[in-house]
């Protein structure tokens, strides 16, 4: 959960930095007007009547009546000045709490500790693990050199920072996160000459050499996704994919949720056997 904590406490304090960066470019081109101090006094009828003087100067020099462009201009290096301010104090809290977030993951938790108590659960050290870690290096390696598919499209979070397309797949990945499965999202595969994202191509830890595929349907109600769909399937049958062996599809429900006990099963019995 802290590493979607600290993902998202990075992408805000980028933001932070970009944004203060233009608004102190905006706000030095608005400095001549930095010893202005601007009042107003309401008219007979109705209107204001803008006045300026300088910090010093007891006399008022008259602006004009309504929003005019050096009126405007004196409001917003005002309003620049509260909002560089404030965004000083958020990036400095922000940086505050990426310095002292601490990681508790696995691996994390387990560096901290004393060589002599560290707990060898999760196949630590083993050459099953070697060898998952193998594989997920050399997946993410293709999946980075290909580029990632459509990325405005990926906007739910999960649960170790990265992005999915929607909520069930987001519940989808942090389960498998969960269950320490190894598996890669959206990883390219090529099939007959053309390119496809896979949801989820998973690392089977029976042999830790078969890979098994999850693709999840959420908008069969719509007849061009069905369509879609049914394309899908015969492409994956023809390139020698079982389904229910090491393709597998699920659904959303009738009202857009999503019933966990597929993945589980599928996890159960063509990832984790027997457990």
């Amino acid at each position: 959960m802290e590493n979607r904590t600290i993902a998202t406490l990075k992408e805000y304090y980028d933001e932070l930095q970009s944004r203060k960066l233009v608004q102190e470019k905006r706000r030095e081109m608005l400095t001549p007007h930095r010893r202005v101090v601007m009042s107003r006094n309401k008219a007979p009828n109705n209107r204001w009547y803008y006045y300026s003087r300088n910090i010093n100067d007891k006399d008022k020099s008259y602006l004009g009546v309504g929003n005019t462009v050096e009126i405007n201009e004196i409001k917003e290096l005002r309003f620049l000045d509260k909002s560089i301010s404030l965004i000083d104090k958020n990036i400095d809290v922000v940086g505050r709490a990426l310095n002292k977030i601490q990681r508790t993951d696995y691996e994390s938790v387990n560096n901290m500790i004393p060589d002599t108590y560290r707990w060898a659960d999760l196949g630590y050290g083993n050459s099953n693990s070697e060898k998952a870690s193998e594989w997920k290096n050399k997946a993410e390696a293709i999946k980075a050199a290909n580029g990632v598919f459509r990325p405005e499209e990926l906007k739910v979070w999960t649960d170790d920072g990265k992005r999915v397309r929607s909520k069930s797949e987001g519940m989808i990945y942090n389960y498998l996160l969960s269950r320490g499965v190894t598996f890669v999202y959206e990883l390219p595969m090529r099939l007959r000459g053309s390119t496809v994202f896979p949801d989820f191509t998973i690392l089977s830890e029976i042999d830790y050499k078969t890979e098994v595929l999850i693709e999840h349907q959420g908008m069969m109600e719509f007849g061009d996704y069905r369509n879609r769909f049914a394309d899908k399937t015969h492409r994956y049958i023809r390139e020698g994919f079982t389904p229910g062996v090491d393709v597998f599809f699920t659904f959303d429900n009738a009202d857009g949720g999503l019933d966990m006990r597929p993945i589980e099963d599928i996890v159960r019995n063509h990832i984790k056997a027997g457990s």
